[in-house]
Parts: structure tokens; C-alpha cells; sequence
């Protein structure tokens, strides 16, 4: 989906791939594999991006999260993120 979608389309929905100059960008409103998002903010990092903060989910949240997806992509990305995670 395009960096610009429609108001509309936000409100209809929970889970968003957004495709950016940067790559793309998953924004989620229901994540399987995580109990709450009370959970998940509590273990987040903040991390700087330019003029604003954001909380980034930890590591084994995150591997739990792609594992729970079972999508393709997510499957794939499970080395690296446990590769990253031994080095931690």
C-alpha cells in the first residue's frame, strides 16, 4: 500500500504494510504471538528517528510475533532475527 492511503481506509482496518523510500513498514493494530500491547510497550525500546522517538518491540517479541504470522516473509526473517538476538 502506498505511503498515502485514505483516511477510510485506516479506519477499516487494523494491520497495514505501507511501502516507503525506506522499505516497507508494517503497521499493526491486532499482532498475534504477543499477549497485549500493554505487554509489548513495556519491553520496547526507544529509539530516536530524527526529531521523534519511537518504541521499537523488543527482540523475542518480535520473533514471536513473525513466527505466530507464518507468512512467507515472516518465516524468513526468523534466522536473522534469532542471529541478532545471539549476538545481544
Amino acid at each position: 500500500m502506498p505511503a498515502s492511503a485514505p483516511v477510510r481506509t485506516l479506519r477499516a482496518g487494523q494491520n497495514f504494510t505501507f511501502t516507503t523510500k525506506y522499505g516497507d513498514l508494517d503497521l499493526l493494530g491486532q499482532v498475534d504471538g504477543v499477549p497485549t500491547y500493554q505487554r509489548l510497550r513495556k519491553g520496547a525500546r526507544r529509539l530516536k528517528l530524527g526529531k521523534r522517538t519511537v518504541l521499537v518491540a523488543e527482540i523475542e517479541d518480535l520473533i514471536a510475533m513473525k513466527a505466530a504470522a507464518s507468512r512467507p516473509k515472516d518465516l524468513r526473517a526468523l534466522d536473522d532475527l534469532e542471529a541478532m538476538r545471539r549476538l545481544k
